[in-house]
């Protein structure tokens, strides 16, 4: 919740502590101190030389937009702190409080810690608010210390300044140095133990997200990424990591890493894919399977993990992307390393190694490859990063590309851009196209991932393609995400063969479960005029099914503006409506609106 949390990030736009002397009678100062940092780059030294009063700094979190509190909820978390040269021989007291819009003289919850160590002592705090915080709407100006990005007009978004604000103070004469701030809410918010707000992994849960993706252009691209990301870095304690104050042009990446993820994605039931920087040697990837994967019992990295993490299990992650959108030379010899070590492990042909690249290996790295023994083709995937859609195209050119070659393919990024009703017609053709592909390309392709699963609808960026929002107070869909939900909430495994007839330019899959009992329908009108058509359902050898006794139930996602959006006042505003069709012998007949996402599902008797 606090950003910034080892005041590294000097000047970062997405929020900072606000320093603060009260009253101003007082002689006293919060200073940022690069030469006395627990870890890492610098402290903040809070010090009183005289007088009566509080000094102290405030964190109002992601953008400085305020904290959203509950009343009557538990907060926690620790901070570490040490005794300044001007601290008296007694120790000092900390304040640790949370505020609302009162400010510092009227905390909602505080509690006072005694500091007496001489060196850095890490203090626990837990607080519980007398009353909750507020969240108003407010224009991109009106405040300039909050941060809304780029002040352009995008429906779904919006610019919130919340009251809550999370405060470290001495009120004392002498001085202390505070450092690696965390607050977090208590286990009535959190996914267990983990540092992850439970209420936003419902959301993943309700769009039936498979596999997360944790990489991109900061694991390659950021300046002195190849020093910062290697995955060494981010282990252990958050605190103690060499990665810490880590940043991504103006985003602060450095309190939640690798590791963090897939112990969240393995605690949802969720494919961790991790994306590391290809400037690692074969050798330090290896490592990084044994660290993931090993008996602590019987290897020294197994035990760190075990140590890291709390827990002798695994780290449960099966793909590794070995760069981001660049030609990785090291590649094959990576992938031999982290092969061979998973081999010794027990796990041998169980990992997929992706390559950073739209155009795959160059004709003399193919050739290396050939060579492995055991070969690794299957292995190997290529990453295809696309705009809109057109992964499946793109994949099966690769493979006709290189037919001695049997790689497989993924589509880590879907960068459309936008996260309007337009961007839900482009994931619902675009998923139609995966879900009727041929049984051979199917085999080799492993996994689609929708950029993003969650956007901040506080932050106007040039990356405006969340399928989900989220302010400090919630957490709701954009039209693609509804496109998810429908399709996690209507799965069926196996594609089907579907006759439409009346619209040339619809896009159309259909699907069947495994005993035949149910089949799915999906449709897609990308245009501003409405069609009427007629669905023929067919078995696996074209022959119309026959539907009599059977039970339709059928949904439409449908807006008239291609750019309309969710906003936090109206969630719903595009989502799915029931929709009344009639059951034919074979079928059904559909009058599809314009901008309409139409999914059919039939219970067959």
């Amino acid at each position: 919740m606090a950003v910034d949390e080892s005041f590294e990030a000097d000047g970062f736009r997405g929020g900072k502590w606000a320093q603060w002397v009260e009253p101003s009678t007082i002689v006293g100062n919060v200073s940022r101190t690069t030469g006395h940092a627990f870890h890492g780059v610098a402290s903040t030294k809070l010090q009183i030389t005289s007088g009566a009063g509080r000094v102290g700094v405030s964190n109002k979190g992601l953008g400085n937009a305020g904290l959203f509190l509950q009343a009557n909820k538990s907060y926690e978390g620790y901070l570490f702190a040490q005794l300044g040269p001007e601290a008296p021989a007694g120790g000092m007291d900390i304040m640790i409080s949370l505020e609302g819009a009162l400010g510092h003289g009227s905390p909602l919850a505080s509690t006072s810690v005694t500091l007496q160590l001489p060196g850095w002592t890490r203090l626990n705090f837990s607080l519980t608010p007398s009353t909750g915080t507020q969240c108003d709407t407010i224009q991109p100006a009106d405040d300039p210390s909050v941060d809304c990005g780029n002040p352009i007009s995008s429906i779904g978004h919006a610019c919130v300044q919340c009251h809550g604000q999370f405060s470290v103070s001495i009120s004392s004469v002498g001085s202390v140095y505070v450092d690696y701030v965390f607050l977090q809410p208590g286990s009535w918010a959190r996914l267990g133990e983990l540092p992850v707000l439970k209420s936003a992994t419902e959301v993943l849960k309700v769009m039936g997200v498979t596999g997360i993706r944790q990489g991109g252009s900061y694991a390659s691209r950021a300046p002195g990424s190849a020093a910062y990301y290697q995955w060494q870095d981010w282990t252990g304690p958050p605190w103690a990591r060499p990665s810490r104050g880590a940043q991504w042009n103006e985003c602060l990446i450095g309190g939640w890493g690798p590791f963090e993820m897939i112990a969240m994605c393995n605690a949802l039931g969720i494919e961790p894919i991790i994306t590391t920087t290809e400037s690692s040697t074969p050798d330090s990837l290896a490592d990084l399977v044994e660290y993931c994967w090993a008996d602590p019992a019987s290897s020294a990295l197994g035990r760190q993990r075990a140590n890291d993490r709390g827990t002798p299990a695994p780290y449960n992650v099966t793909y590794f992307e070995l760069g981001n959108e660049q030609y990785n030379s090291l590649f094959v010899e990576q992938v031999e390393a982290m092969e061979k070590r998973a081999t010794a492990l027990g796990k041998r042909g169980e990992l997929r190694y992706l390559f950073p690249s739209n155009n795959f290996l160059s004709d003399s790295d193919i050739a290396k490859a050939e060579k492995l023994s055991p070969r690794l083709d299957a292995q190997m995937l290529v990453d295809l990063h696309v705009l809109g859609g057109g992964g499946v195209t793109a994949a099966e050119a690769l493979f006709a590309a290189h037919p001695d070659f049997a790689m497989g393919a993924a589509n880590a990024e879907t960068n459309a851009g936008t996260h309007t009703h337009q961007r839900a017609m482009l994931e619902a053709a675009d998923l139609n196209e995966w879900m009727s592909i041929n049984a051979s390309t199917q085999a080799r392709l492993h996994f689609r991932a929708a950029s993003f699963c969650m956007g901040s609808a506080n932050d106007f960026d040039r990356w405006d393609q969340g399928i989900s929002f989220f302010l400090p107070n919630g957490t709701w869909l954009q039209p693609p995400g509804y496109v998810h939900q429908l399709i996690a909430s209507t799965w069926q495994p196996f594609a089907l063969p579907v006759e439409v007839t009346g619209g040339s330019t619809t896009s159309v899959s259909a699907q069947q479960a495994a005993n035949g009992s149910v089949v799915v329908v999906r449709l897609v009108n990308d245009s501003p005029q409405p069609l009427n058509v007629s669905v023929v359902l067919l078995n696996a050898t074209g022959v119309p099914l026959l539907l009599d006794g059977a039970r339709l139930t059928a949904w439409s996602l449908q807006a008239d503006d291609p750019d309309a959006a969710n906003t936090a006042g109206a969630p719903s505003t595009v989502s799915p409506t029931e929709l009344s069709l009639p059951l034919e012998r074979h079928g059904t007949s559909v009058a599809l609106k314009a901008f309409d996402y139409t999914v059919i599902e039939i219970q067959v008797s």
